[in-house]
């Protein structure tokens, strides 16, 4: 078997069966670090396998495979066809942190989703405006036309999960899980110990760790981490702040202490990671299918 890694750093849509995606042709995929593939299917039906899972889609089921995720398909009706979006992490519209949440289990826990149909008709016109915008090549703003037209697609898919999740409500977990989860968006830039948010919930620390490792597949201290980080990227990234300012804006005792932190969950430094960003910026083009 054959794997290939997509690393996009723009986004991109493309056709299936297509030269990447195509059954029965002996390659894996496995997605590139930060970046998210969205298959939809529009006609026929088709077996992907995912991390060693099987999914079975048919026309209106989209499937999101995110960051490092292998990826292939094992086989497909004559008449199967799909869009492919490739999107990098990064540039998905998550500032807004509440969609962390729901974007990761997303990735890990249901990544198949049976698409309304009055949703789905918006995202076949999205997906047959894309393919013939993506062929421009003198739109200034043809990144960002494009990307804003996906995150529509990224909300849509964070709304039909969050609809799921408030079925699921009722367990007490399930309640209390949310709640770590709002008290980390509004405070996690002043306080990231676990007996904090444990405390402000009636319960352990060791609880609260056993609890959302149970519902999360992650623990407590990673996603307080996890939130840390993304909104440490997106200021490094605008550029409007030193990382001095950045470093106690994130309640970091010392610049010092906030690049050993970020070293250690991106294997960069800040100013590496300014730079890296800077490199990507000036040589992105769209690649072909």
């Amino acid at each position: 078997m054959i794997t290939k890694i997509i690393t996009d750093k723009v986004p991109t849509i493309g056709s299936i069966p297509s030269a990447r995606i195509y059954p029965g042709n002996g390659i894996q995929y496995k997605i590139g670090t930060d970046r998210v593939c969205i298959i939809i299917c529009t006609n026929g039906e088709a077996e992907i396998e995912m991390d060693s899972k099987i999914y079975n889609i048919y026309e209106k089921i989209f499937l999101v495979a995110g960051p490092e995720k292998t990826i292939s398909m094992n086989s497909s009706s004559k008449n199967f066809r799909g869009d492919i979006y490739y999107i990098h992490v990064d540039s998905l519209p998550i500032e807004e942190l509440k969609h962390v949440y729901s974007l990761k289990r997303i990735y890990d826990e249901e990544p198949c989703y049976k698409i309304p149909d009055e949703k789905y008709i918006m995202c076949r016109f999205i997906g047959h405006y894309l393919k013939s915008f993506q062929s421009e090549d003198e739109n200034t703003y043809k990144i960002q036309i494009m990307q804003n037209y996906l995150n529509i697609l990224f909300y849509e898919a964070c709304n039909i999960f969050l609809n799921r999740e408030e079925k699921k409500a009722g367990s007490k977990n399930r309640y209390l899980t949310n709640r770590f989860f709002a008290d980390v968006e509004s405070n996690f830039k002043t306080n990231r110990k676990i007996s904090f948010y444990a405390q402000k919930l009636g319960i352990t620390p060791k609880y609260l760790s056993f609890l959302v490792a149970k519902e999360t597949g992650r623990t407590a201290t990673r996603w307080i981490e996890e939130y840390t980080l993304l909104e440490a990227k997106k200021m490094l990234r605008s550029g409007k702040m030193t990382i001095y300012q950045i470093a106690y804006e994130l309640s970091f005792s010392t610049p010092s202490h906030f690049g050993t932190f970020f070293r250690k969950h991106t294997g960069k430094t800040p100013k590496e990671f300014i730079k890296s960003t800077e490199i990507t910026s000036r040589n992105e083009a769209f690649p072909q299918e």
